[in-house]
């Protein structure tokens, strides 16, 4: 099912049409996001606002339809997928970065909140990760920044093993955080 994260009509079919064919919803992943790197004198302030709609709006809005299935049940598990950039900032990632500061701030609350209905809330938090969420031009940039050579970077299925972990962990378990970075 395709749909948009900055759309709430769109995302309450797609949890409708979810419910309808599964029952219910026991694990929600938010990935959606997209990253604008530039100079703090030189940024776009729609673009920047189009970020907060998709990488901190858009999961607010997906969780809150999900939630009120997870509570009736008294179990679910939430993973929002950050990105390092949520911890650890660096020179033309900060309005990016204030994106993803903002969702590990609002996984946090919701944590602590969702807590006594039985339902967990995770972050994960990779460093680069090899797909096309990166344009030419900053990867240039980043390797530019790594002495000439392109940075190491996770696979996909790195990050989908952790979220095997996660999805598989016991109900006396509370994985809350994890980061991880190339090796």
């Amino acid at each position: 099912m395709a749909g948009d994260v900055t759309n709430e009509e769109s995302l309450a079919k797609i949890v409708e049409a979810t419910m309808k064919k599964f029952g219910s919803i026991d694990i929600l992943i938010n990935n959606a996001g997209f990253g604008y790197f530039v100079e703090c004198d030189k940024f776009d302030m729609e673009t920047f606002r189009r970020m907060m709609d998709v990488n901190l709006f858009g999961i607010a809005a997906l969780t809150k339809l999900v939630v009120p299935a997870m509570k009736g049940r008294k179990a679910g598990l939430i993973i929002n997928l950050v990105s390092s950039s949520g911890k650890f900032v660096f020179a033309l990632g900060e309005f990016y970065a204030a994106t993803k500061f903002a969702v590990m701030g609002y996984s946090e609350g919701i944590r602590k909140e969702l807590k006594e209905h039985g339902i967990k809330v995770c972050t994960i938090c990779p460093g680069m990760v090899k797909t096309k969420f990166f344009s030419g031009q900053e990867l240039e940039r980043r390797a530019r920044l790594n002495s000439g050579k392109m940075p190491n970077m996770l696979s996909v299925g790195d990050v989908t093993r952790i979220i095997s972990l996660l999805c598989s962990q016991s109900e006396g378990c509370d994985i809350q955080d994890v980061t991880l970075f190339p090796f």
